[in-house]
């Protein structure tokens, strides 16, 4: 199945920038920590539910590796997702979201000294950098 979503994760991996193809097209991958939060009927509030899903991102272009993101950093991306069920070794069931084809990237919080100021409002907004057959495409967010 898959689905367009917008979520907010935490970097698990220092990311992976590998060049792809005899044009050395850049692809970069990261795996992101998402926590799953529930809305208090009674309270109003927010609360985790302590489930969490793991995503792995794939940014495709030539830009994918210009971009300064560590583990740790807190990121907000939109684009498809793929989600497969699986089996955990003590038998419990896990979702795995294993392919992310990212429209929109944004840094909130950086856990790494960026030397001062500001992050940039949107760290990723590729226009079909990837080829064809790894793009499921989409305008850059605005």
């Amino acid at each position: 199945m898959q689905i367009k979503a917008e979520l907010t994760g935490n970097i698990t991996n220092e990311p992976q920038v590998q060049q792809i193809g005899a044009k050395g097209t850049s692809l970069l991958e990261l795996n992101v920590a998402v926590n799953h939060d529930r809305k208090n009927a009674d309270t109003g509030s927010y609360e985790p539910t302590g489930d969490t899903s793991w995503v792995r991102i794939k940014l495709w272009g030539s830009k994918a590796s210009e971009y300064n993101l560590h583990k740790g950093d807190l990121i907000k991306f939109e684009g498809t997702l793929v989600e497969k069920a699986y089996t955990r070794k003590d038998g419990t069931d896990g979702r795995n979201i294993e392919s992310y084809w990212v429209d929109s990237l944004q840094l909130l919080y950086s856990t790494a000294d960026r030397g001062g100021g500001s992050p940039p409002a949107v760290v990723f907004a590729p226009s079909n950098a990837a080829p064809a057959s790894h793009w499921r495409g989409g305008a850059p967010l605005t």
